[in-house]
């Protein structure tokens, strides 16, 4: 199997079965078990840089969507639907807060109003 028209070096690559996401650093068509590798390295959740050899076949691309006009209208239109609804809900839920009274102590005494010193 030729590799370098499956995996490119910079991609995002992820084990199958789950996993951290890695990254593509070498592809190695011919290794000593007479199979073609993928290099990636990735970092652990403890920050250690990490690297290994995995067979292509474990692999998968990682898709990153991180812009919205890669989303499909009827798609976006449905989540901004779904979050106006959550927050309708939400705002239902909550009751109206209601100003407490302003006081302030001075001394011994327990008065009503703004501090002066807040003026």
């Amino acid at each position: 199997m030729y590799l370098s028209t499956q995996f490119t070096i910079g991609d995002l690559t992820q084990l199958l079965s789950g996993g951290p996401v890695m990254t593509v650093i070498a592809i190695n068509n011919k290794s000593t078990n007479g199979q073609g590798t993928v290099r990636c390295s990735w970092f652990t959740v403890q920050g250690e840089y990490r690297h290994h050899d995995f067979l292509p076949e474990t692999l998968r691309i990682f898709q990153v969507v991180d812009r919205k006009d890669r989303l499909s209208p009827e798609v976006l239109s449905a989540l901004e639907s779904l979050l106006e609804q959550a927050a309708r809900q939400q705002a239902a839920q909550q009751p109206t807060a209601q100003k407490p009274p302003q006081h302030f102590q001075f001394g011994n005494a327990d008065i009503a109003g703004k501090p002066p010193w807040d003026e």
